[in-house]
């Protein structure tokens, strides 16, 4: 969905969908792949597919507004006729649209909120995650929607609320704490697609109170020691050490996913359990290799729970 909004003007979404049809022949396709992120194997039956068809995010808007294809050699000349861009214009526009975008999304929270379903489509999330304080008097209201999503299994929506959730601040996110790992322990299972990455990282930063959450998700065949999972445990620290060993296992078994690979080396550093690191003798040349070998120099037990992060090193 692209959503365009011009001072005056009504607001424009288009919507495009990609297109693979069945190919002419049928080509049955059975059988199991590794997915190195869970990790776990997952099977699937299906029949082949033609290639991929859709329209580019240029060529939708060029559609909408009317214009027409224009060869370099025509449209240099004429970009070369125009005057200088106004800048000041241009960012006050820029800061006018995004000002818009961010009260059309709130309203749409606003109206999710409400009690209004679907699987979340239509909630848009990632310009709001960026202003936290245009939202954060609805904390509470988000984790009452959060629950009402488990409950409907709306899973779409309930991963957008924890987005909205982990982008608090300290002092709107901490207070909400308990009730959201009350909500998170009462489900009878947690879906893989029930929870945004931000947020279980973010649990992390709760310390030794969302251990037995992290845990059961960790346990959980439909989500396990992934990458989120393995940088929340490494933000707890010392009394996560129980899961150093499991950590460990996913390291040794992780060959292609660089994140889940960095989080688990970063997170027995943490742990206080280097020694774990030499159990699998194929991947001492890789840690010979930068960035490890800044990690390996730099995070003990005491470092700061900022090292976890994968964007932060």
């Amino acid at each position: 969905t692209i959503t365009l909004q011009a001072p005056d003007r009504p607001l424009l979404r288009l919507r495009s969908v990609s297109v693979a049809p069945w190919s002419w022949w049928p080509k049955p396709i059975a059988g199991c792949f590794l997915n190195s992120g869970a990790p776990k194997w997952d099977c699937e039956f299906s029949f082949g597919r033609g290639a991929s068809r859709s329209m580019s995010t240029h060529e939708i808007v060029a559609q909408a507004l009317g214009l027409q294809r224009a060869p370099i050699s025509v449209r240099l000349a004429e970009i070369a006729a125009q005057p200088d861009p106004d800048l000041d214009l241009g960012l006050r526009l820029h800061e006018e649209n995004l000002a818009a975008q961010r009260a059309a999304d709130l309203a749409s929270l606003d109206e999710a909120l409400r009690g209004a379903r679907d699987n979340g489509g239509d909630l848009r999330t990632a310009e709001l995650v960026t202003q936290p304080a245009l939202y954060a008097d609805r904390a509470p209201a988000i984790l009452d929607a959060m629950r009402r999503g488990f409950a409907e299994r709306t899973f779409g929506r309930t991963q957008k609320y924890g987005d909205l959730l982990a982008a608090l601040p300290d002092d709107a996110f901490k207070p909400l704490a308990p009730a959201l790992l009350d909500l998170l322990n009462a489900q009878s299972e947690l879906p893989r697609d029930a929870l945004s990455s931000p947020l279980i990282r973010r649990l992390g930063a709760l310390g030794v109170e969302a251990l037995p959450t992290l845990r059961r998700l960790a346990a959980s065949p439909a989500v396990g020691y992934r990458h989120d999972v393995i940088v929340a445990l490494c933000k707890i620290g010392a009394p996560a050490l129980d899961d150093a060993e499991k950590i460990a296992d996913v390291l040794a078994a992780t060959r292609r996913d660089k994140s889940v690979r960095g989080a688990a080396f970063r997170a027995l550093l943490r742990l206080g359990r280097p020694d774990l690191l030499a159990r699998d003798p194929k991947l001492q040349a890789l840690y010979a290799k930068p960035p490890y070998k800044r990690w390996a120099a730099t995070i003990t037990p005491a470092s700061a729970p900022a090292v976890c992060d994968h964007e932060l090193h």
